[in-house]
């Protein structure tokens, strides 16, 4: 027994002791070239899809007067790809107030628009395809519709219930419009980049919620493919108050069936199963809300805050290593490789990729092209650096690493992307 003990223990330590080999296998700002490689490459990274819609802001003009003030005309361009990278078709947009969104994997576009309706004009959102069909049009006030990384299913901003007191609501809709479902009690949810998760099955949607009024989110929400939802969790301490905001903000995370999850806030990460048990806790460097991964097995988990990751082992219920990383910017991603074979860290303000191997050693870190401004109060220059927000998406699904930028603002439509492969030595 003894003997089983020490050799399980040595392979444990040999799994987190290998030496992570990186390659960088490919590099663009062309998106036509992107979708290239991709489509050649379906073998080593059959998770990745083309990016199929892109577009720009082209001008912006005076609109007209209305009974609540005075519209601007945003215009618009749209560059639609297919799978080989050829441009296929351009549209150009123009409407009071227009917003356009992407879905997570550029195959959808939201354009929000105001029209001058009766009696006072109102909000539409019309969601299109990756080839410029309209799927579905709705009339949705200022909110937005925003697609989930689930296909076919998309989400509404806050709208009220007719009845007394107004109930708040979050819609579900299908890819004709129907609405499927209702998240009842909500003030809003989170879409930004990698905080709305599904599984992977594509069963289970896993994102956050508000309920209080700071507009942070507060509350975790599982929802099924069909627009059901599953389970909900509050970390809201005074329900009976909503005015009291007791939490500022959460991070979570979930491994690839949604059967942990973590949630970090205050200095604190907690980890639950599916059915919200309590599993484990631990305090972590963190100015406010600790950024927070688990790996797709669930065995493992790394944050990132005030500088510093940490790594955990699940199932020993124990921290592995603690890094410090001094030219770090604030926390946009954590996420722990599949086989546990490193950790991925993204920041903003300045947005910078790290690579770290299994045991807190940084392998290779990159400046996605982070553009250094200058902000000033009452004329005077403040002093520490700013950088402009970078749009940019981590993806790990395939074993190796991802990064497609947005918004890079020396590329050709903004677009950019790199691939690194991993491998052992």
């Amino acid at each position: 027994m003894r003997k089983l003990i020490i050799l399980s223990f040595l392979l444990f330590f040999l799994k987190l002791s290998s030496a992570v080999k990186l390659e960088s296998v490919f590099e663009t700002s062309d998106v036509g070239e992107y979708n290239q490689w991709v489509s050649e490459h379906k073998g080593e990274y059959p998770e990745l899809k083309p990016v199929y819609i892109l577009g720009e802001r082209t001008g912006v003009k005076e609109g007209i007067k209305t009974p609540t003030g005075k519209t601007r005309i945003y215009e618009y361009r749209l560059y639609y790809y297919d799978d080989n990278g050829n441009l296929v078709n351009t549209e150009d947009l123009s409407g009071h107030e227009m917003k356009v969104t992407f879905s997570p994997d550029h195959d959808r576009v939201i354009i929000r628009e105001w029209r001058d309706v009766e009696p006072y004009g109102s909000y539409f959102c019309t969601v299109k395809d990756k080839y410029g069909n309209v799927l579905f049009e709705k009339r949705t006030g200022m909110n937005m519709i925003t697609p989930t990384p689930l296909e076919g299913i998309y989400l509404s901003e806050l709208s009220y219930h007719e009845a007394v007191p107004p109930e708040p609501v979050i819609s579900v809709f299908d890819e004709n419009g129907k609405t499927i479902g209702e998240l009842k009690d909500i003030l809003g949810f989170y879409s930004r980049e990698g905080e709305i998760l599904v599984s992977r099955d594509n069963k289970l949607l896993f994102f956050g919620g508000t309920r209080g009024l700071g507009g942070n989110p507060d509350c975790i929400i599982l929802m099924d493919d069909g627009g059901n939802e599953i389970s909900f969790k509050d970390f809201v301490a005074n329900l009976n108050n909503p005015n009291r905001i007791e939490v500022m903000g959460l991070r979570w995370s979930a491994d690839e069936d949604i059967e942990k999850i973590a949630v970090g806030f205050n200095g604190v990460v907690y980890v639950y199963d599916r059915n919200w048990n309590f599993l484990h806790e631990w305090e972590v460097p963190s100015r406010a809300h600790p950024s927070v991964g688990l790996s797709p097995d669930g065995e493992y988990m790394a944050t990132f805050g005030a500088k510093t990751v940490c790594f955990f082992d699940l199932k020993g219920d124990s921290l592995m290593w603690k890094k410090r990383l001094e030219e770090a910017g604030r926390a946009k991603y954590v996420k722990v490789l599949p086989e546990s074979k490193g950790v991925v860290v993204g920041t903003k303000w300045p947005a910078w990729v790290y690579l770290l191997n299994n045991t807190g050693e940084v392998v290779k870190y990159t400046d996605l092209g982070s553009k250094e401004i200058q902000k000033y109060v009452k004329g005077v220059p403040i002093k520490r650096k700013l950088y402009e927000p970078m749009i940019y998406k981590i993806d790990i699904s395939s074993g190796n690493i991802v990064i497609k930028v947005f918004n890079r603002p020396d590329t050709s439509l903004d677009f950019y992307s790199k691939v690194w492969k991993l491998g052992e030595e």
